[in-house]
């Protein structure tokens, strides 16, 4: 089992990012929160808006908040989010060996008590939603609800990142054919995006060498328009919205990733955590994704999670995949609005 064949499809989910400064940002302020005994670890925070407080977990490992401004920004209209770079992210920079699961939810904690929050509402993307159910595993009593989107799911990350993850304990052997054959089908149809939207696309010419091409003008921008086709093509369902993605590779650290993942027996058992700690909550637990995301085609698997969840619902955004919001911009900016709206309701008693 290798790192980088867990990751490649978190990776991929986390690398469309903006480059926003917080200055740009009405009703913003950014601050750092120290963390270690040494203050090794200066982890950077922006709030965004007015209201009751909304943490954000971005996806990863190893991305940054940025990429999820565009989505979440107008929910800052009734709500104050915390944004955040998790340790070792782009700038809240960390060693690898201050890198793991564990000390991210202790960060969490730590930025609990500096918001002066009893308990919070955190609002997850894809690997954030690892570290939102860790944090709800280890303090179950500080949590007031979960908006998970596009979350990774409470199992056990597979060996191979294009079949489904193994649960002998919530899948019949049948529900597990049915479950690998989702996937399938899913990366088919990735294969099929990339090809149309390539075939658009009209690339270099041949060169006589790899020197002779990389002094042809516009080669490297040629490269980078090829790869965001690539992450298209796996992230959204509309692959031909490609030319919108921003942002790049410099947005994401593969060694915080390779940190995490070094102890994938340790991971595991973290990961085994999750379900019970999501059926033993009372609070509301919020799940939104596209009915064509990789981490669980169809919502098969959460579907069957949820059920087992008190207040658990699963909310699928047709014609949407990892990226949900850049498929369906209005619909999921609904869901998200719904969703917040009944976490908060849920703490009012109403």
């Amino acid at each position: 089992m290798t790192s980088r064949r867990l990751i490649l499809p978190l990776l991929l989910a986390s690398l469309l990012s903006i480059d926003v400064q917080a200055q740009h940002i009405p009703n913003s302020r950014s601050w750092y929160l120290y963390l270690g005994s040494q203050d090794e670890v200066r982890q950077y925070v922006l709030e965004v808006g007015k209201g009751p407080t909304v943490v954000v977990l971005h996806g990863g490992f190893g991305a940054e908040h940025s990429y999820l401004l565009d989505p979440l920004l107008p929910l800052t209209n009734k709500r104050k989010l915390v944004f955040y770079d998790q340790r070792g992210s782009l700038r809240s920079p960390a060693g690898q060996l201050e890198v793991s699961l564990p000390k991210m939810v202790e960060d969490l904690e730590a930025l609990r008590q500096q918001l002066g929050e009893e308990k919070l509402v955190l609002l997850s993307h894809s690997m954030g939603g690892a570290v939102a159910m860790a944090y709800l595993a280890k303090y179950p009593d500080r949590v007031r609800g979960l908006v998970l989107t596009g979350p990774v799911l409470p199992i056990p990350l597979s060996d191979d990142f294009k079949k489904a993850p193994q649960d002998p304990g919530l899948l019949t052997p049948a529900e597990q054919v049915q479950a690998d054959a989702l996937a399938a089908q899913y990366w088919q149809k990735q294969g099929t995006r990339l090809a149309a939207v390539q075939a658009k696309f009209k690339a270099m010419p041949a060169a006589a060498s790899t020197e002779a091409a990389r002094a042809t003008p516009g080669y490297y921008r040629n490269l980078t328009e090829q790869w965001r086709m690539q992450f298209a093509s796996v992230n959204i369902y509309h692959a031909d919205r490609w030319p919108g993605i921003e942002g790049g590779k410099a947005f994401y650290s593969q060694a915080v990733a390779d940190a995490v993942l070094k102890d994938p027996a340790a991971l595991a058992k973290q990961f085994e955590t999750f379900r019970p700690a999501l059926q033993a909550f009372q609070g509301p637990v919020e799940v939104i994704m596209g009915d064509e995301d990789y981490c669980d085609p169809g919502g098969y698997v959460w579907g069957k999670v949820l059920k087992t969840v008190p207040r658990g619902r699963l909310n699928l955004l047709p014609e949407a995949s990892h990226s949900y919001w850049l498929d369906q911009p209005r619909a999921s900016r609904a869901a998200l609005t719904a969703a917040l709206d009944r976490v908060f309701a849920a703490s009012r008693g109403k």
